[in-house]
């Protein structure tokens, strides 16, 4: 979603930067919490899937309350999200053989608040193709220079970002 600022060190649960995943029965992108951002979320610990956008008239932004981006999804249904991959696997359950959308109970966390929601899971037809574009990723997990940071290295006109890890190859997926 437009406007949301997401740390860049989103990633799987040792703090290794993860690609958003697309799960398309509820027309997000999402990826792993990594235990660097659940700290930072102030979140126990890593369960659930950070949603990373949401498709514009997808089944989470047509949800009331929507589910945004920055959000973590920790229930769908009763049935706790551990990860990323239980959520994909859940959503390929529960709308296996439909021919209409499953409508269900997801469980979401926004900042320090849990909300329920009702969300009509399937692929549904996009009203304007156009809306959806694939983001490009970089597989560095970077940090921002802030003031203090600067100071402290003895440049205090200094700003932008410094990389901290270059995932390789063999750690990385494909986004999209």
């Amino acid at each position: 979603m437009a406007g949301t600022n997401l740390p860049r060190h989103a990633g799987g649960s040792r703090g290794i930067v993860s690609a958003p995943t697309r799960v398309p029965a509820l027309g997000i992108t999402a990826r792993h919490l990594s235990s660097l951002l659940a700290k930072e979320m102030k979140r126990k610990n890593t369960d659930g899937a950070l949603v990373t956008s949401v498709r514009p008239g997808g089944p989470a932004g047509d949800a009331k309350p929507a589910i945004n981006s920055g959000d973590v999804l920790v229930a769908v249904s009763g049935t706790p999200i551990q990860n990323l991959a239980s959520l994909a696997e859940l959503t390929r359950q529960l709308t296996a053989n439909a021919t209409e959308p499953v409508p269900v109970v997801a469980t979401f966390e926004r900042k320090a608040q849990r909300f329920l929601t009702v969300v009509k899971l399937g692929v549904q037809e996009l009203k304007d193709p156009g809306l959806e574009v694939t983001k490009a990723w970089l597989p560095v997990e970077t940090a921002v220079i802030s003031r203090d940071i600067a100071r402290q290295l003895g440049q205090p006109d200094l700003t932008g970002f410094i990389s901290r890890a270059f995932i390789p190859a063999a750690r990385r997926k494909r986004p999209g």
